[in-house]
């Protein structure tokens, strides 16, 4: 990873790339966020991403990140709605 250096000449790590995704964020009504967090347990790992605002804590991926970072979670969420959908499906053949 190359390096830059300030005015105390110290050299600072710097990544070599640039942000390149920009998407549209989603602020809950304050009745539903605090509805998600009561579903969580108010345990902040517990909610997922779609109800997050601004992620202070973990740094999940709701902030910027890089073109493989966002591939490989656009592949998850796929594979996470194909879950949700057998297993909505399951639940429908047991019925």
């Amino acid at each position: 990873m190359p390096a830059i250096t300030f005015y105390k000449h110290e050299p600072i790590p710097m990544e070599m790339h640039k942000v390149k995704i920009v998407q549209q964020l989603h602020l809950l009504p304050t009745e539903q966020r605090l509805q998600k967090m009561q579903e969580a347990g108010f345990n902040t790992f517990q909610l997922h991403n779609k109800d997050i605002f601004l992620d202070m804590l973990t740094d999940s991926g709701v902030n910027a990140m890089s073109d493989r970072h966002a591939d490989s979670g656009r592949r998850l969420r796929r594979v996470g709605d194909l879950l949700q959908d057998a297993g909505e499906i399951a639940g429908a053949v047991r019925h």
